[in-house]
């Protein structure tokens, strides 16, 4: 069974939408640890070489699992968007000379990678 539950933005009232990041921010976060961390416990056996220390600090002490879901859960917040990410590139030394685009790839209202482009602007 798949449950997709969607909220339109304007059925919500300013104030609980202006809220809505304080509360669902924590909540994908603890989502998106508990998705990743078993996944390493599963996903670990194919890694080659296989080495004792890694099925160790995998199943006996689980450090590769916890590092491995801390890092994916704090990328997944530090994502930049679009416009931050023109922001960003405009910022940096020598920038004026280029032309900046970014954007996200994929279709649809989930698509999830960012990308940019820099093209050195034509003077004549």
């Amino acid at each position: 069974m798949l449950l997709d539950l969607e909220v339109e933005p304007t059925h919500v009232p300013g104030q609980q939408l202006r809220r809505a990041p304080d509360v669902l921010v924590p909540l994908f976060a603890m989502v998106n640890f508990a998705m990743i961390l078993p996944l390493v416990f599963v996903m670990v056996p194919f890694v080659r070489p296989l080495k004792a220390s890694r099925l160790g600090f995998t199943y006996l002490i689980p450090l590769i699992p916890l590092l491995y879901a801390w890092d994916g859960t704090v990328s997944a917040l530090r994502a930049y968007t679009p416009e931050e990410l023109v922001a960003l590139a405009r910022q940096a030394p020598g920038a004026a000379g280029y032309r900046w685009e970014a954007g996200r790839a994929g279709s649809g209202p989930r698509s999830v990678r960012s990308w940019s482009t820099g093209a050195p602007t034509v003077t004549a």
